[in-house]
């Protein structure tokens, strides 16, 4: 994924999180419960996402019994 387009997913996710939240608001005020649950799901589900996609570029250090320090995959 190009580094553009990664950053661009990621906004787009952030910003389906807030809107959503926002929907979930609207919703708690009319006490509508089953679907504010519903869309705090889905606020988690889009916030978690970019941060998914941030570790995934980063590398990971694995322990190793044999070597004093760790070493990168």
């Amino acid at each position: 994924m190009k580094k553009s387009s990664k950053q661009e997913y990621i906004d787009y996710r952030i910003n389906s999180a807030r809107e959503t939240f926002e929907a979930a608001k609207t919703l708690a005020k009319d006490k509508h419960w089953n679907s504010v649950i519903n869309r705090l799901y889905y606020v988690c589900f889009y916030a978690i996402l970019p941060c998914y996609i941030n570790m995934m570029s980063m590398p990971v250090l694995i322990p190793d019994k044999n070597i004093n320090s760790p070493h990168i995959l």
